[in-house]
């Protein structure tokens, strides 16, 4: 310094940051594409756990409505071949199966 206070020397020094800068930068961008990957990633396995088990209740009811249906056409099948009672009726004695409607013997009962 001189007697008046004043500098007459000095440094200065000067450092390149961009690469620093580039780095924070790449950084930021992968925090951030993280971020949004979590965000779609449920946080536990509990609601996937219920969904598949609401999928495993739906499927078991469709099964059984398909089972009814099928019963109920079974059903409504053999009410057309065997007619109501007092009509004719085949024999189911020994070997001889059900003969076709019109082949029947008459049951008397």
């Amino acid at each position: 310094m001189t007697k008046k206070g004043r500098l007459w020397e000095w440094c200065l020094f000067f450092r390149d940051i961009t690469a620093r800068r580039q780095a924070e930068n790449v950084a930021q961008n992968l925090n951030e594409t993280l971020e949004q990957r979590v965000a779609g990633v449920p946080s536990s396995p509990r609601p996937r756990a219920v969904q598949l088990q609401a999928i495993a209740v739906e499927l078991i009811e469709a099964e059984e409505r398909e089972r009814k249906r099928v019963a109920e056409l079974l059903h409504d099948d053999l009410q057309q071949i065997w007619p109501a009672p007092g009509c004719s009726c085949g024999h189911a004695s020994g070997d001889r199966a059900l003969s076709p409607p019109g082949e029947r013997e008459q049951f008397v009962g």
